[in-house]
C-alpha cells in the first residue's frame, strides 16, 4: 500500500479514536537544591557540563490528519565556562512536514534568579530548500548554572520517528523516551548500542552515560551512541485486522522515476536543451566516450558552482541552474547523467547518502535513507561513477562524502542495488639527496598521487604554481626549505593520477660533530603524530579508503665520511593483516637506499582491534626519527 492510500485509510478509521495526549512527569522550573549544589560529574569530573534529565514524549494526533509529537524538555548543569556553548541551541526540522512549537528555555543560577528566554531572540534559517532549524542562545549564562528549554515538534513523517539519542558530547545523568502509538499501527523500535538502554512499557531509558566525542577517522560518532527510534511495521485494515506495512522499494522508485523534480528532470531531454547546443558542436570533437564524458563533466563543474546542499530533488532542471550558475548535488549529477544520456552514454542516478548524514539501512528502508544523487556511466563497457560537488574533484573519482557500501540505481524500468568501489588514496615519495658543502641537504623529488591524494594534489596547483606547499612540508624544527623547478610532469585522468618533480635544499636540518655528522633519514610523511591517542576506544575505526604512502630516499654518501651506523629493517603487521608497515635499509656502494611503506587495506576496523592499530602507529612514527650516522674518514 502506497503513503497516500495508507494516509486516506487509516484516516477515516481513526476519526473515532480518542486523543492521545502526552504526559510529563518532572516539572519545568522545579530545580533540586541538590542539583544547584553540583559542581562537577561524579562520573566524568573534567565535563565542562552534563545532561541532568532529558526525556521526550512521542504521541500521535489521528483526529483530522496522521502525525505524531515529539515533546522534548532538556536540563542541562554548566560547570565552567566552556560549557556556555551548550546554551546554544539548533533543533533542525524539515519545512513542509515538520513545524516547532511551544519553546520555552531559562537559565537558573546559584541565587536562584531566573532568566527567561524571550520570544524575540528565537529565531528559524534555512539549511537548504527543504531543511530549516530552529535556534536560540540562553542569556546570562555563569558557571554552576542551570539552563533548561522544551519544546514540540509536530511530524507528519510518521513512517519512522526521529530519532532520540540518549549519549551527546557531554555525559548524561538520566535520560528517557516514552513512546505512545495508537492501536491501529505497530511500530518496532531500532536501537543502537542496545546494552545501555532499558525500556519497559514502551519507555526506554539510559542512565550514567559517559560523553562522546570526536575522534579521528571517525565521520559521525552519533552512529554508533546510545539511539532509538521507531518504524512502522503495520496497521489495522477496515475489519480491524492488522496488516504488515513494508517499505516498498519498487514503489518508491517508481515514484522517484516519474517525479517532476527527480525522474523527470533527469531522464526528460527537453531539462537541458540550451546546454545541449552549447556543449553539442564540442563533443562532435572527443574522440572517444571518456572523452566525451570528461568534457561534459568539466564543463558543468567549472561553470555551475555546488551550493553546499544535499537533498535527493532537483528544483531546477539544467537549463535553469546553468542560468543561475549554482546548484544543490542532486540537481549537478542529475544533469550531467540527463546530458551524458543525450551524448549516447548509458548513465543512472544513484540514490546515495552524504557519510556525515548517516549509514544507508536497508533493514529500514525510505526516502529518509537518501539525500543525494550521485553518478554512474558506462565507459568502454566498465562502470565509472562521479560526483561534480567538490571543486576540481576529477571525473571518475568519488569524495570521502560519498564514502558507501551501495548506492541504489534507478534506472529505466526498474532498479538495483550498485556497490561501490572502496576509494583509494596514494602517495609515491621518490627523493635523491646529498649534502653540500655548505652542510645543506640539497637534491631532488619526484612525486606521484593517486586517488584522492590526486584531488588534492590538483586543486593545489590552482593557487600554487611553484611547490610552496612542498617548503610547508618540508620544514621543520626550525629549519629553512627552499623549492625550485617545481613542474607538472603528468596528469593522468583516466588512472587518476598526477605526477610532480622539483628541486630543493634544506638548511639547518643536519647535526654533526667534529667525528660525526647525523642526518635524518625521513624528509617527509603525511603522518606527523600519532591520530591514535586515546588509551581505550569505545568507536570503530573508520579509515573509509584504503592509503598507501610509499617513501624513497637514495642517500649519497658524504665524501670523506663512512658509514657508521643505520636503523634496523622492520616489518610489522596487525592480526587482522589490515595495517602493515616496513622499512628496509641497504647500503649500495656510495649510496644509502631507505625504503619505508605503510598501507591500510581495509577502509573499517573493530574498536577491538584499536590496540594492535595503536601500537602499530606508535612504532611507524617512531621510525620517523630514524637517523644514518656517517663518521669521517
Amino acid at each position: 500500500m502506497s503513503l497516500k492510500s495508507l494516509l486516506r485509510f487509516v484516516l477515516l478509521t481513526v476519526l473515532t479514536l480518542p486523543y492521545c495526549n502526552g504526559q510529563n512527569d518532572f516539572n519545568y522550573g522545579k530545580i533540586s537544591p541538590e542539583d544547584l549544589a553540583i559542581t562537577s560529574c561524579d562520573f566524568e569530573p573534567k565535563a565542562e557540563a552534563m545532561v541532568l534529565n532529558e526525556k521526550c514524549n512521542i504521541y500521535f494526533q489521528t483526529k483530522f490528519e496522521i502525525s505524531y509529537y515529539y515533546e522534548v524538555h532538556t536540563r542541562i548543569k554548566i560547570f565552567t565556562e566552556a560549557g556556555y556553548k551548550h546554551g546554544e541551541v539548533y533543533i533542525p526540522y524539515y519545512l513542509k512536514s515538520e513545524s516547532i512549537s511551544n519553546v520555552e528555555a531559562q537559565v537558573i543560577n546559584l541565587d536562584g534568579t531566573i532568566t527567561k528566554l524571550k520570544n524575540n531572540n528565537i529565531f528559524r534559517e534555512k539549511i537548504s530548500n527543504n531543511y530549516h532549524q530552529l535556534k536560540f542562545t540562553l542569556p546570562n549564562l555563569s558557571p554552576q548554572c542551570i539552563i533548561e528549554y522544551k519544546y514540540k515538534v509536530q511530524s507528519s513523517r510518521f513512517l519512522t520517528t526521529r530519532e532520540w539519542y540518549f549519549q551527546k558530547n557531554i555525559p548524561v545523568r538520566h535520560s528517557k523516551i516514552t513512546f505512545q502509538t495508537p492501536e491501529i499501527f505497530n511500530y518496532r523500535s531500532i536501537m543502537q548500542n542496545i546494552d545501555l538502554i532499558k525500556e519497559k512499557d514502551n519507555t526506554y531509558e539510559a542512565s550514567m552515560l559517559n560523553s562522546i566525542h570526536h575522534v579521528p577517522f571517525l565521520v559521525r560518532q552519533k552512529d554508533f551512541a546510545a539511539m532509538v527510534k521507531f518504524q512502522l511495521t503495520a496497521y489495522k485494515d477496515e475489519n480491524g485486522l492488522m496488516k504488515p506495512y513494508n517499505s516498498d522499494i519498487v514503489k518508491i522508485t517508481n515514484d522517484l522515476r516519474e517525479d517532476k523534480n527527480y525522474g523527470q528532470k533527469i531522464f526528460d531531454e527537453g531539462s537541458t536543451s540550451q546546454l545541449w547546443k552549447d556543449i553539442e558542436p564540442q563533443l562532435l570533437l572527443a574522440p572517444d566516450e571518456f572523452s566525451k564524458a570528461k568534457f561534459i563533466y568539466d564543463y558543468i563543474q567549472k561553470t555551475i558552482r555546488w551550493n553546499k546542499e544535499y537533498g535527493i530533488y532537483l528544483e531546477n532542471g539544467g537549463d535553469k541552474i546553468a542560468k543561475l550558475g549554482t546548484a544543490n548535488g542532486s540537481e549537478l549529477n542529475g544533469t550531467i547523467i540527463n546530458l551524458f544520456r543525450k551524448a549516447g552514454l548509458i548513465s543512472y542516478p544513484l540514490l546515495s547518502n552524504p557519510r556525515s548524514y548517516g549509514l544507508i539501512n536497508k533493514g529500514i528502508l525510505d526516502l529518509d535513507n537518501f539525500n543525494h544523487t550521485i553518478g554512474y556511466v558506462k565507459i568502454s563497457g566498465s562502470p565509472v561513477f562521479f560526483d561534480a560537488t567538490e571543486k576540481d574533484f576529477p571525473f571518475g573519482l568519488l569524495n570521502e562524502e560519498d564514502n558507501v557500501d551501495e548506492a541504489l540505481m534507478i534506472n529505466e524500468d526498474g532498479h538495483d542495488w550498485i556497490e561501490i568501489p572502496t576509494m583509494k588514496e596514494s602517495d609515491y615519495y621518490s627523493f635523491t639527496t646529498q649534502i653540500d658543502d655548505d652542510g645543506q641537504i640539497v637534491g631532488n623529488l619526484t612525486t606521484m598521487s593517486y586517488g584522492l591524494s590526486m584531488a588534492g594534489e590538483i586543486n593545489q596547483n590552482e593557487t600554487d604554481s611553484v611547490g610552496s606547499r612542498w617548503v610547508k612540508r618540508l620544514e621543520r624544527n626550525g629549519s629553512k626549505c627552499n623549492v625550485s623547478n617545481f613542474l607538472t610532469t603528468a596528469t593522468n585522468f583516466k588512472n587518476l593520477d598526477v605526477r610532480h618533480k622539483m628541486d630543493f635544499n634544506l638548511a639547518d636540518f643536519i647535526n654533526d660533530t667534529d667525528e660525526l655528522l647525523y642526518l635524518p633519514a625521513n624528509l617527509y610523511s603525511r603522518y606527523s603524530e600519532n591520530p591514535f591517542k586515546h588509551t581505550i576506544r569505545l568507536s570503530p575505526i573508520e579509515f573509509g579508503k584504503t592509503i598507501y604512502e610509499m617513501y624513497i630516499n637514495t642517500i649519497n654518501i658524504p665524501k670523506g665520511y663512512s658509514v657508521e651506523s643505520f636503523p634496523k629493517n622492520i616489518s610489522m603487521t596487525i592480526p587482522s593483516k589490515g595495517i602493515s608497515f616496513t622499512v628496509k635499509i641497504m647500503q649500495l656502494s656510495d649510496k644509502i637506499i631507505y625504503n619505508r611503506m605503510i598501507s591500510i587495506n581495509k577502509k573499517f576496523m573493530l574498536q577491538e582491534e584499536y590496540q594492535d592499530v595503536k601500537q602499530l602507529f606508535e612504532e611507524f612514527l617512531e621510525r620517523l626519527n630514524d637517523i644514518i650516522v656517517f663518521r669521517k674518514n
